[in-house]
């Protein structure tokens, strides 16, 4: 059981003038989506993050109420949280 973090695509054209830092995707075993990472898109720019998309035994959880400071700690926050429900 692998858990890895990838960068979200860039994007492009019109969408892309403007738009807030690009966030990150966690992905169990390669190809099951199972957390992310964004940002609020504001003049602070702070952190948040969502779990539970495509693992059946990973709750819904949704952090952009309280949004954290800096990427990393985002993402810490979302690794520890699904490795506590996996148990890894």
């Amino acid at each position: 059981m692998i858990l890895r973090w990838r960068k979200n695509k860039k994007k492009s054209g019109l969408s892309a003038v403007g738009s807030a830092p690009r966030g990150s995707t966690l992905y169990f075993d390669g190809d099951i989506r199972v957390a992310t990472v964004s940002s609020t898109g504001t003049e602070t720019d702070k952190w948040y993050w969502v779990a539970g998309w495509d693992h059946p035994n990973i709750p819904h959880k949704n952090t952009s109420e309280n949004p954290v400071e800096f990427e990393m700690e985002a993402k810490l926050a979302a690794l520890k949280y699904v490795r506590n429900i996996l148990n890894v």
